[in-house]
Protein backbone atom coordinates (compact mmCIF):
# COMPACT_ATOMS: atom_id res chain seq x y z
CA UNK A 1 0.00 0.00 0.00
CA UNK A 2 1.28 3.46 -0.85
CA UNK A 3 0.16 6.61 0.93
CA UNK A 4 1.27 10.21 1.27
CA UNK A 5 1.97 11.75 4.65
CA UNK A 6 3.92 14.60 6.21
CA UNK A 7 3.09 16.90 3.34
CA UNK A 8 4.39 15.35 0.15
CA UNK A 9 6.38 12.33 1.37
CA UNK A 10 5.16 9.11 -0.21
CA UNK A 11 5.54 5.92 1.83
CA UNK A 12 5.37 2.34 0.70
CA UNK A 13 6.97 1.04 3.91
CA UNK A 14 7.12 2.68 7.32
CA UNK A 15 9.73 1.93 9.96
CA UNK A 16 8.61 0.46 13.26
CA UNK A 17 7.99 3.10 15.97
CA UNK A 18 8.12 5.97 13.45
CA UNK A 19 5.41 8.59 14.02
CA UNK A 20 3.83 10.13 10.93
CA UNK A 21 0.98 12.55 10.32
CA UNK A 22 -1.56 11.71 7.65
CA UNK A 23 -3.96 14.24 6.16
CA UNK A 24 -7.27 12.54 5.51
CA UNK A 25 -10.91 13.36 4.93
CA UNK A 26 -13.16 13.29 7.93
CA UNK A 27 -15.46 10.30 8.24
CA UNK A 28 -18.36 12.70 8.78
CA UNK A 29 -20.93 12.84 6.00
CA UNK A 30 -20.98 15.93 3.79
CA UNK A 31 -23.06 18.87 4.95
CA UNK A 32 -25.50 20.85 2.85
CA UNK A 33 -24.73 24.53 2.40
CA UNK A 34 -27.30 27.25 1.84
CA UNK A 35 -27.06 26.86 -1.95
CA UNK A 36 -27.83 23.10 -1.57
CA UNK A 37 -24.42 21.79 -2.68
CA UNK A 38 -22.65 19.12 -0.69
CA UNK A 39 -19.38 20.15 0.97
CA UNK A 40 -17.02 18.00 3.00
CA UNK A 41 -15.88 19.16 6.41
CA UNK A 42 -12.27 20.26 6.47
CA UNK A 43 -9.59 17.64 6.47
CA UNK A 44 -8.11 16.25 9.69
CA UNK A 45 -4.61 15.23 10.67
CA UNK A 46 -3.97 11.87 12.30
CA UNK A 47 -0.82 10.90 14.16
CA UNK A 48 -0.01 7.24 13.75
CA UNK A 49 2.67 5.17 15.45
CA UNK A 50 3.58 2.06 13.52
CA UNK A 51 3.96 -1.06 15.65
CA UNK A 52 5.53 -4.36 14.60
CA UNK A 53 3.14 -7.03 13.40
CA UNK A 54 3.11 -10.16 15.56
CA UNK A 55 4.41 -13.28 13.84
CA UNK A 56 1.77 -14.90 11.64
CA UNK A 57 2.40 -18.36 13.06
CA UNK A 58 4.24 -19.56 16.11
CA UNK A 59 7.66 -21.06 15.43
CA UNK A 60 7.89 -24.77 14.70
CA UNK A 61 9.40 -27.01 17.37
CA UNK A 62 10.88 -30.45 16.83
CA UNK A 63 10.23 -33.74 18.60
CA UNK A 64 12.30 -36.93 18.57
CA UNK A 65 10.14 -40.05 18.36
CA UNK A 66 10.66 -42.63 21.13
CA UNK A 67 9.56 -46.27 21.28
CA UNK A 68 5.78 -46.58 21.76
CA UNK A 69 4.99 -43.16 20.25
CA UNK A 70 2.25 -42.57 17.71
CA UNK A 71 1.18 -39.33 16.07
CA UNK A 72 -1.98 -39.29 18.19
CA UNK A 73 0.00 -39.80 21.43
CA UNK A 74 2.37 -36.98 20.47
CA UNK A 75 -0.59 -34.75 19.53
CA UNK A 76 -2.29 -35.48 22.88
CA UNK A 77 0.90 -34.54 24.75
CA UNK A 78 1.63 -31.41 22.69
CA UNK A 79 -1.81 -30.03 21.79
CA UNK A 80 -4.01 -31.66 24.42
CA UNK A 81 -6.02 -33.57 21.82
CA UNK A 82 -5.15 -36.82 20.06
CA UNK A 83 -7.33 -35.65 17.14
CA UNK A 84 -4.63 -33.10 16.22
CA UNK A 85 -2.38 -35.87 14.83
CA UNK A 86 -3.13 -34.73 11.26
CA UNK A 87 -1.50 -31.37 11.97
CA UNK A 88 1.75 -33.17 12.82
CA UNK A 89 1.38 -35.53 9.85
CA UNK A 90 0.81 -32.66 7.37
CA UNK A 91 3.95 -30.90 8.63
CA UNK A 92 6.02 -34.07 8.23
CA UNK A 93 4.89 -35.64 4.96
CA UNK A 94 8.47 -35.35 3.73
CA UNK A 95 9.65 -37.87 6.40
CA UNK A 96 6.45 -39.77 7.31
CA UNK A 97 5.02 -41.78 4.42
CA UNK A 98 2.38 -43.56 6.51
CA UNK A 99 0.92 -41.84 9.59
CA UNK A 100 0.63 -45.22 11.32
CA UNK A 101 4.37 -45.91 10.94
CA UNK A 102 6.78 -43.66 12.79
CA UNK A 103 10.12 -44.85 14.12
CA UNK A 104 12.21 -44.11 17.22
CA UNK A 105 14.83 -41.50 16.43
CA UNK A 106 12.76 -39.70 13.76
CA UNK A 107 12.80 -35.91 14.11
CA UNK A 108 9.28 -34.51 13.63
CA UNK A 109 8.31 -30.87 13.19
CA UNK A 110 5.62 -29.81 15.66
CA UNK A 111 3.87 -26.77 14.11
CA UNK A 112 2.37 -24.09 16.31
CA UNK A 113 3.13 -25.82 19.60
Amino acid sequence: MTFTANGTTTYTHVEVDKVISIKCLSSVAPTRSSNDTATWPETRRLRIRVRPRPPATPPTQTYTVVSGDSLSKIAKRVYGSAKAWRKIYEANKDVVNNPDLIYPGQELKIPGA
